[in-house]
């Protein structure tokens, strides 16, 4: 395994290359293309089973997990305006439990920095 995570670290970095690259013939200077932009690039460039060999969860979970994170967050929601305690999350793996109370803070950062940019014409202070 270890040979297979060296050869999909050498893609990464050229497809970090690659979208440095990207980036630069489309007029973005150097200093505004940020790390998680490049790492971003580079992941979906990967094929589905370099992935899952270099050990990120398929595509699929990961679809599974927001989409649970969002229905709690809509649930927490429901029962925050009642007044009521939002139920414990319903998951018996702790690990996969963590997964989804992360893509929770994700998803509500999401909402945040949305309602934040999305606010035209507004005082755009935190």
């Amino acid at each position: 395994m270890a040979g297979q995570e060296r050869q999909i670290l050498a893609r990464i970095d050229a497809l970090i290359g690659e979208a440095r690259a990207h980036y630069q013939e489309r007029g973005i200077p150097d200093e505004e293309i940020d790390e998680e932009t490049l790492l971003r690039y580079a992941y979906d460039h990967l094929s589905e089973a370099e992935r899952v060999a270099f050990g990120i969860r398929p595509r699929a979970e990961l679809e599974e997990i927001l989409a649970l994170a969002q229905f709690s967050n809509v649930a927490d929601d429901y029962y925050k305006e009642r007044g009521e305690s939002p139920p414990p999350l319903d998951e018996d793996d702790p690990e996969r439990a963590a997964l989804i109370v992360e893509a929770k803070r994700y998803l509500r950062e999401q909402e945040k920095a949305e309602a934040y940019w999305g606010s035209e014409g507004e005082d755009h202070e935190p």
